[in-house]
């Protein structure tokens, strides 16, 4: 089975992250484009590779998996963590597909949302 190919973000300065046409802001903005990267359609098996300049500075393995961590601050140290099952369900049931993105975020034009057939022909084989 061939793995997915993964997306390439830009992390611009320690609050902001982008790809594909979508910008997250925050304390922990990768994890929050991996949210919204699901929002907006993409195959949550798909590696994210976030760049800062030229420089690969840190890679998600799934956008899936990002999308359900969070960063918390345990007595001055920041440490990743799962998000608790009613954080995660709460941003479902808010965000309809559960995920921090508006309908103006789409994926790009040759990329199939999720669950549709490529079109490409190059793709076909």
């Amino acid at each position: 089975m061939k793995q997915a190919e993964p997306i390439e973000a830009e992390l611009i300065g320690s609050n902001e992250c982008r790809a594909r046409g979508i910008t997250t802001r925050g304390s922990a903005p990768v994890l929050a484009l991996c949210r919204a990267l699901l929002g907006a359609g993409y195959d949550p098996s798909r590696p994210l590779h976030v760049l800062r300049g030229k420089v690969l500075a840190l890679k998600v393995r799934s956008i899936g998996e990002g999308a359900e961590l969070t960063v918390s601050d345990a007595h001055g140290r920041p440490r990743l963590r799962r998000m608790p099952p009613q954080d995660w369900a709460r941003l479902q049931e808010g965000q309809g597909r559960g995920l921090v993105a508006s309908p103006s975020l789409a994926p790009d034009a040759d990329e199939p949302p999720m669950g549709e057939a490529a079109t490409d022909e190059s793709e076909a084989g």
